[in-house]
Parts: structure tokens; sequence; C-alpha cells
């Protein structure tokens, strides 16, 4: 009951906004369309074919093996693909009884990848370019921390895939691609709209909601350095609400415990703000 009010409450304070201020509605949806289009489509893009290759031709399968790491397997595959897409990998290792649910549970806890193109695209306008690998670095760490921490003794074996020809690869994927594509645009522009009604003082909880707002955010801020780390840290090991309900609508049906992957991005927090705090005492 709370949460369909919460629901409803947004809804009607958006249809008041559109009343009372359209062209507000219409710079905001028209500023994230710009910020889509010249900051994350070009990373997006780039990386979801360059993924798809790399995997096609088992580089995470044979680094697995190498190492002998059956999560060594999933953190690479999470790395290429980013999330929700290395979601729908883990959810098909489900449906195919490879693992178990409690397993893909820790994977997706312990696999929360930002596309780490637009990542680093993003995070050096904000930082130099040495404090920018360090943000990256901490939430690459962060996630190996959290499996260690609540990692099953299940093991999973690596799955060779049967590889295909590089232009079938190409062709095959632009429509998945595109389908990927055209959610994360719809979903800045929700959650833009949804940052219209915080308070002022409040503005920097955009970045719990959407990961771009909030780093566009720190971009135009008068913050100071050290403020802007932590919370370009928090808004890329929280992951954002936005892609939280990416990941719930992929699991839905299945018995992969959501609020355990909800419940480790709190924790994300935590560990990568330590680790930051651990390299100001270092240097």
């Amino acid at each position: 009951m709370k949460k369909n009010l919460s629901v409803i409450t947004i809804i009607i304070l958006l249809f008041y906004l559109v009343l009372v201020n359209n062209n507000l509605i219409s710079t905001t949806i028209i500023a994230s369309s710009n910020l889509f289009l010249t900051k994350v489509f070009p990373n997006l893009f780039i990386f979801l074919i360059l993924s798809k290759i790399l995997i096609n031709y088992n580089f995470a399968y044979y680094i697995s093996k190498f190492f002998k790491s059956s999560y060594l397997y999933i953190y690479l595959l999470g790395l290429f693909c980013s999330t929700p897409t290395n979601v729908t990998i883990i959810k098909k290792m489900v449906d195919d009884k490879l693992i178990t649910s409690k397993t893909a549970t820790t994977y997706i806890m312990a696999s929360f990848f930002i596309n780490p193109l637009f990542l680093f695209n993003m995070l050096k306008i904000i930082f130099p370019i040495n404090i920018t690998l360090k943000l990256i670095i901490i939430s690459y760490l962060t996630n190996i921390i959290i499996y260690f921490l609540f990692k099953t003794k299940e093991k999973v074996i690596p799955t060779k895939i049967k590889e295909d020809k590089i232009s079938n690869i190409i062709i095959n994927n632009i429509k998945g691609n595109m389908y990927v594509i055209f959610n994360v645009y719809s979903m800045i522009i929700i959650f833009s709209l949804i940052s219209l009604l915080l308070p002022f003082n409040l503005v920097a909880i955009q970045g719990i909601l959407e990961v771009t707002n909030g780093l566009n955010y720190l971009i135009n801020s008068n913050l100071d350095l050290i403020t802007k780390e932590v919370l370009a840290l928090i808004y890329l090991n929280f992951g954002g609400l936005c892609l939280l309900m990416q990941v719930k609508s992929i699991i839905k049906d299945t018995l992969i415990d959501f609020n355990s992957i909800i419940l480790s991005r709190f924790y994300a927090c935590l560990i990568a703000i330590s680790l930051f705090l651990l390299t100001l005492f270092v240097t």
C-alpha cells in the first residue's frame, strides 16, 4: 500500500510539473537526450559490439580456465557486458541448471559493473586521469571483496561458447543491442524527470536514482575534489535505482534474491569508501 502511494504521488507531482512548467519538462528531456547521445550512446554501442566479439571467441572462458576460477569467468563476463546484460547471462545459467539461484545471487552481487568505456570517458571529464583510474580500480576491487564475503561452496564449470563468424556477430546483435540502448535511454529520461522533484539541497541524490545524471551533476558542481570522489564512488557502487529496476525485471521469475542484491549495493558503497579512505592515509 505504501509503495503504491509513493508511485501515485510521484506520478501526480510529474503531472503537476507538466501542467505548470512544461518548458522545464521539455528542457530536461532535451538535456537528458543530449547527455545520452554525446556521453552514453557512443561508448555503450561500441562496448556492446566489442564485448560480444570477446565473448564469442571465448576470451573469458580461456582466462578462467587458465586461472582455474569460476568466479573470474563471471567477473570477466560482467566486465565485458556490464550490468544488466551480465544478469541475463547469469539467469540463463540458472535456467539451464548450471548453477543454483543462491550462487546466481552471489555472482550478481559481485559482478555489478557500469560500462567500463563509458565510465572512463565520463570520469575523466570530472577528474584527472590518476583519480579516474583509482576510482575505477576501487570499484572493481569492491566487487571482488563482496564475492569473498558472500561466496558459496558451489563450483561453476565455465562453458565454452560455439564460435561464430565476426560478421554474423555484428549483424545478429545490432537488433538486440538497440533494445538495450533504447532501454537505457528511456530509463535516463524517466529518472531525470523524477530528479526534478528533489529539493535543491538534495540534488546530489540524483546519482542514487541514475548514475549518468549523478556524474553529470558532478561535472557542473562546485564541490571540492574529495567530496566529488566520494559521491562518484557512491554512485558507481550503488549502481542507481534505474539499473536495479532493470535487474529486477530480468530476474523476476526466478528464485534469485533481489533483496540481497540491493543490500550488497550498500555494502559496496561502504567497502568502496573504506578503500578510498585507505588510499588517502597511504598517500
